[in-house]
């Protein structure tokens, strides 16, 4: 239950600083909602994370066993991965987003920090993040 005397409400209220929540599990995201989270942001080491925990371990094993015989290309496994998995996360941000004119409940995939400089991957990595949304 969104109680709105809460430490994230109160400085969203009284200040211009936002709650954003990191790599979390589904749990953890929708309780940071609770608090005043309005946005998440992911990054690479997302799947390991969420791989950790025994709610989430099971899908995530599923997407990769599902991914492993199409994909030979470990980056690119992950990435896709990270993207499949995120799309739980971007639905639970999705009302946010919408009822706020699309200005909170921002849902970010970081891409693979070994192809940083690589300007082609990343505008090609945040098209294909971007379908998540």
């Amino acid at each position: 239950m969104k109680n709105e005397n809460h430490y994230f409400h109160r400085v969203a209220k009284e200040t211009p600083t936002r709650f954003w929540i990191n790599n979390p599990t589904l749990a953890q995201a929708r309780l940071a909602i609770e608090e005043g989270a309005v946005g998440c942001t992911t990054n690479p080491s997302y799947i390991a994370k969420i791989l950790g925990d025994p709610e989430e371990a099971e899908r995530v094993r599923h997407i990769v066993d599902i991914l492993l015989p199409y994909v030979s290309d470990d980056s690119e496994l992950a990435g896709l991965a990270q993207r499949i998995a995120v799309e739980p996360l971007a639905a639970l941000f999705r009302p946010m987003y919408e009822s706020s004119g699309h200005s909170l409940g921002l849902v970010t995939i970081q891409g693979d920090p070994f192809a940083e400089k690589e300007s082609a991957n990343i505008i090609q990595e945040g098209l294909e993040s971007r379908k998540v949304g």
